[in-house]
């Protein structure tokens, strides 16, 4: 399963339940290690409109917005270089689109800030504008300035395990097992349902079709996957789970919204 540690999972849906978000935090890790997907679930998590339990409820406008690459308040930087121009561009950002809402400024490689351009960073982390959270995004934080670091909250997050057909992998199966425990459908993590034929994908749409709560708790599920594929393709998948998420609440043909997902994913 493509996603993120789910002990740093657990520790930012702590942070989400106090409502005592910092105005900077670092995460930090190497290849593999799914930063851009934890960035996207914490920051859904802070411009959430109805939270439940430290968990963004991905179905809300905000998240809505956040999941299809559309939201304002949900930036996403990621420039060649980082240098003082940049930097500016940021400093003008937060002073005037975060004027009355909350806003979450994602840095992608965070390590490759120029000299002058992390300098000039650092004032804007000394004093964030109200409402602004930035998440800083390294897989090599020890080029990070300390005065940087100082500033932010570090959370390093280690390399996910990945599927290797034909290899049995335990500590994967106990991460997935996180998801799909309690269900009494077969559960299965997104990416191994991309990776099915259509006659295949009939015959699980058939196997889970039986219990629409337990469907919903496993589209959740993929939801939070999808925020770890490649950017286009995950847009595509969220944007098929919400509609049919918002399709299960007014229709009981419970298979039919099933096998027509599992048909339309690619």
């Amino acid at each position: 399963m493509s996603t993120f540690s789910p002990r740093n999972r657990r520790l930012l849906s702590g942070v989400l339940s106090s409502e005592r978000v910092s105005g900077a935090y670092a995460f930090y890790g190497v290849a593999g290690s799914q930063l851009q997907a934890a960035a996207a679930f914490f920051g859904m998590g802070i411009l959430c409109e109805f939270l439940q339990d430290g968990e963004p409820c991905l179905t809300c406008h905000s998240c809505a917005t956040i999941g299809s690459g559309q939201s304002i308040h949900y930036r996403m930087l990621s420039p060649e270089k980082w240098g003082i121009d940049q930097v500016r561009d940021i400093q003008e950002l937060v002073q005037y689109g975060a004027v009355g809402d909350r806003m979450v400024v994602v840095i992608s490689q965070a390590d490759r800030f120029t000299t002058e351009a992390a300098n000039a960073f650092l004032k804007t982390l000394e004093e964030p504008p109200f409402g602004v959270t930035f998440i800083l995004l390294t897989y090599q934080v020890m080029s990070l300035l300390p005065t940087i670091k100082s500033r932010c909250q570090l959370l390093d997050f280690p390399v996910m395990p990945v599927s290797v057909p034909g290899q049995d992998n335990p500590e994967l199966a106990r991460y997935e097992a996180e998801f799909g425990q309690g269900l009494s459908i077969p559960y299965r993590p997104l990416a191994e349902v991309l990776g099915l034929s259509l006659d295949e994908r009939m015959k699980y749409a058939q196997e889970i079709a039986t219990s629409k709560p337990e469907v919903l708790v496993m589209l959740t599920a993929w939801l939070r996957d999808s925020l770890a594929l490649d950017p286009v393709l995950g847009a595509q998948i969220w944007q098929k789970l919400i509609a049919t998420v918002s399709d299960m609440k007014y229709n009981v043909n419970l298979r039919l919204h099933v096998e027509k997902l599992l048909i339309c994913m690619s």
